[in-house]
């Protein structure tokens, strides 16, 4: 699924996830990562982190980086301030084809 994060938008194609714990978005200063497209979070004028370490284990594997927030806009929509995390860190997904993961909520209704 093509998203676009940050001001100006930059665009990163994330997998819909229903088992990930979190959104997150592989930073372009993982410099050991192979995605085509990352994020680069100092271009964006509207991207923070508040600094807090996160560990994402899900069912395909394991990532790590820092709490952030920015724009994030799908299919038109722009959420402000979307909390997801920027991965710079461990990256240990097999057969991994995309730029992060976009978490869809079960528990949300989507009408």
């Amino acid at each position: 699924m093509t998203v676009q994060i940050g001001t100006p938008p930059q665009v990163c194609s994330l997998l819909l996830a229903t088992a990930s714990p979190d959104t997150w978005v592989v930073s372009a200063a993982a410099s050991n990562l192979t995605s085509t497209r990352k994020f680069n979070a100092s271009a964006s004028g509207t991207y923070e982190s508040n600094e807090v370490e996160v560990d994402i284990w899900d069912l395909r594997g394991v990532a790590a980086g820092v709490n952030s927030t920015d724009d994030m806009a799908v299919a038109g929509e722009t959420v402000l301030s979307q909390q997801f995390v920027l991965v710079a860190a461990e990256f240990q997904y097999e057969d991994f084809a995309g730029d992060g993961m976009l978490v869809r909520d079960l528990d949300r209704d989507w009408d």
